[in-house]
């Protein structure tokens, strides 16, 4: 655990900081940023008893998304003893109510499925990646702000949902509602 938060740390402290670096070196790339973050999150928010089924977390995101394939490089990585699986969701696609983690991105059809999905009252982790998504309330909503990738964690959408923060997690969050 404390190998987990000494990575979470860094990720947010050193990782942000890298994000956009003088022209003459390279970019870290904003989705891959994104994705870890992501990832971390779901080692500090605890879900209710039986709401992971077998072992597994299921991150659902749209097909369309630009995190899709930064989020498909992490599929089959573990999280506090839990597998990562990314669904990805395509237009039209029913089913989406098997994810535990749902990320909104942007407007395409998939993402409006996933924001309907949001909106019911399952224990089910949102995460906006974008400000397109802060009308679907998500619990946690990454942005840009300058050269750095901030959260804010909106924790009444996490306990309506059944989820909880740890400490650490509210900490590090540049807001807390």
């Amino acid at each position: 655990m404390r190998k987990t938060v000494r990575a979470l740390l860094i990720a947010c402290v050193f990782g942000s900081a890298l994000f956009w670096r003088s022209e003459s070196h390279a970019q870290v790339d904003e989705a891959a940023l994104k994705a870890a973050f992501i990832f971390n999150f779901t080692v500090f928010v605890t879900w209710p008893p039986g709401a992971l089924a077998d072992g597994h977390v299921v991150v659902c995101v749209g097909a369309g998304a630009s995190i899709t394939p930064a989020l498909q490089k992490l599929s089959g990585r573990a999280a506090n003893g839990v597998t990562w699986v990314v669904r990805v969701i395509e237009p039209g696609e029913s089913g989406a109510n098997t994810c535990n983690v749902v990320v909104v991105s942007g407007a395409d059809a998939a993402t409006r499925a996933l924001r309907l999905l949001a909106a019911a009252r399952q224990p089910v982790l949102v995460i906006g990646t974008d400000e397109d998504a802060a009308q679907a309330a998500p619990g946690i909503l990454l942005f840009r702000e300058g050269d750095h990738v901030r959260f804010d964690i909106d924790n009444s959408q996490l306990v309506r949902r059944n989820l909880m923060a740890s400490s650490r997690l509210l900490s590090l969050a540049r807001s807390v509602q």
